[in-house]
């Protein structure tokens, strides 16, 4: 079989794309996995050695906004005796939750699964009361009807959206 140069050329061109598509393919793979990393590391639990009832939990990917809220609602918890929030940086995009229960038969972490229900199911109260207000308003104002529906359902959405 001869080849000529311009065979040999496309042959080590196609040689050059199979490998360049194959690096690509690793690291998209690679990329994959890193983001599956990064997936479950978006809550790490760092117990108190020592103590069975605290924890510090870091949620990544959050910020001041919901750590202030879930230490307030885990503060109306009685089963809680200190929670608290701290952001260790503000280019950092993590949150550092410290809780403390009231005896070693309290797990941090069920205080901790206990308060995300009630911060979601009291934001879920909020979404109705605001639904119910904005219907009522604008029943009693029909030329707002127009455009406020659609502003409506992008803020439901949205709000929403951001508990998925």
């Amino acid at each position: 079989m001869s080849t000529t140069e311009e065979g040999v050329s496309a042959d080590i061109l196609e040689s050059e794309m199979a490998a360049a598509k194959a690096a690509s393919s690793a690291e998209e793979t690679a990329g994959a996995a890193s983001l599956e990393d990064e997936a479950t590391k978006e809550l790490e639990a760092i117990p108190v050695q020592g103590s069975n009832r605290e924890c510090t939990f870091i949620l990544r990917n959050e910020d001041h906004t919901l750590g202030n809220a879930l230490r307030c609602t885990l503060m109306r918890n009685p089963r809680v005796s200190f929670a608290g929030c701290s952001v260790p940086h503000p280019l950092t995009k993590e949150i550092h939750l410290r809780i403390v229960t009231v005896s070693d038969d309290v797990a941090p972490a069920d205080c901790l699964a206990e308060g995300l229900r009630d911060l979601y199911a009291s934001a879920e109260s909020l979404l109705h009361q605001f639904d119910s207000a904005y219907d009522e308003f604008v029943a009693s104002n029909e030329s707002a009807a127009g455009d406020g529906a659609d502003v409506k359902i992008n803020i439901k959405q949205e709000f929403m959206g951001s508990f998925n």
